[in-house]
């Protein structure tokens, strides 16, 4: 392990005139530890940043325990 703690966002989309997209939205450096309240806060910023939260549909899982944390950050 390289001790980097680091959050990639990716959107999936169909365009108007229906083609699959997908992109790299966001790659945030985490500062502090990889917890779910930290990955909540970045996850947010950056959503908020681009506009997009209220869109926000579907989460992928990587890890569980951090990801459960931050969704419960989110719901609240």
């Amino acid at each position: 392990m390289n001790g980097y703690a680091f959050l990639a966002i990716t959107v999936h989309f169909i365009t108007k005139d229906w083609k699959l997209q997908d992109k790299l939205l966001d790659f945030i450096d985490l500062s502090g530890p990889h917890t779910g309240e930290n990955l909540c806060d970045a996850f947010v910023k950056s959503c908020h940043e681009f506009g997009i939260l209220e869109k926000v549909d579907k989460l992928y899982i990587i890890n569980f325990n951090q990801i459960y944390t931050l969704m419960n950050y989110l719901l609240t």
